[in-house]
């Protein structure tokens, strides 16, 4: 979070923003941190949990404690990069609900745009009133895309608030995307920003360093809230279709003998099955890789594989 702090602080005088940072009681020397930003601007808002609630109680607390027109959602490991929150403030429209934003991603010793749309000059401005499938087939292939990456996304904050998401499905890690696609069924309007906002964190987490983890949180949040949202929309399988093809783009083949090894392994695979097939994704290739994993042997390899890699770190 002091990277992060510290690229914002060129913006500490900008009396057009507000830095809320909801602090879910952390020990490792946050809030000592952040009383030296407090000291330097009026601009930033801090609040400390008692305990622990989990990344959606917090995330949302944090929006509730905004009074801005307008949110910026960022990772507290990422970067904004300079200028940012002007040409971000300069592009604010109040026929727009919902902006994407670009982003780097360092790679080894290089640094890559985050590209993640396949969208032309001309369709900067996306449509979602001819359906979000549009937009789903325009992802190129980055799930993150589908309003899943906190840091790319900057939404109207009274549009976000108005939504409320059902009790059964809170605290998936993914409320945000929940109410983002809910907002979308409205017939949002989504502006896409091609231009590097923000610098991707590098630091390992629980979500990035374990293979198959986030492709199955990914595929059973959004069979739940694909289910919810267009149940008996006349394009819901439209939308499914779509969805399914994104994970397929998402996915090397290696990836997927991983994803379908993780969810076995943590005997979550009725869910990720269902999920597959909600999104029309049990076809021949992937029936291939599930009859790989059958073999007892090639379930041996891979967790003597994977014994050897987390030995390695």
């Amino acid at each position: 979070m002091k990277k992060l702090l510290n690229s914002l602080e060129s913006e500490f005088e900008n009396n057009k923003l507000e830095i809320i940072i909801n602090d879910n009681a952390s020990s490792d020397g946050t809030e000592e941190m952040v009383r030296e930003y407090i000291k330097k601007t009026d601009c930033i808002k801090y609040r400390k949990n008692r305990k622990n609630y989990g990344f959606d109680y917090n995330f949302n607390q944090a929006i509730l404690e905004s009074t801005g027109k307008f949110i910026w959602f960022l990772g507290s490991d990422d970067i904004v990069k300079i200028d940012a929150v002007k040409k971000i403030i300069d592009n604010l429209s109040e026929n727009i609900n919902i902006y994407i934003l670009e982003g780097d991603m360092n790679i080894g010793n290089k640094t890559f745009l985050r590209n993640g749309l396949n969208a032309v000059n001309l369709q900067e401005y996306i449509k979602i009133e001819n359906g979000i499938y549009e937009y789903i087939d325009d992802i190129k292939s980055d799930i993150s895309y589908l309003f899943a990456f906190i840091s790319s996304i900057v939404v109207k904050r009274e549009d976000y608030v108005e939504i409320k998401i059902p009790e059964e499905l809170k605290n998936s890690a993914y409320d945000h995307m929940y109410i983002l696609l809910k907002l979308v069924s409205k017939s949002a309007n989504i502006k896409y920003l091609k231009e590097s906002y923000y610098e991707v964190g590098i630091n390992e987490n629980c979500w990035n360093n374990i293979r198959g983890k986030h492709f199955l949180l990914d595929i059973k949040s959004l069979h739940k809230f694909i289910e919810n949202i267009y149940q008996d929309n006349k394009d819901e399988i439209i939308i499914r279709k779509s969805i399914g093809k994104l994970f397929q783009r998402n996915c090397s083949k290696i990836s997927m003998i991983d994803n379908i090894f993780y969810a076995k392994e943590n005997k979550e695979f009725e869910i990720f099955e269902n999920a597959i097939n909600y999104f029309y994704m049990n076809n021949l290739k992937y029936r291939f890789y599930k009859n790989i994993l059958v073999n007892k042997m090639t379930i041996y390899i891979l967790n003597l594989a994977r014994k050897i890699k987390n030995r390695d770190k």
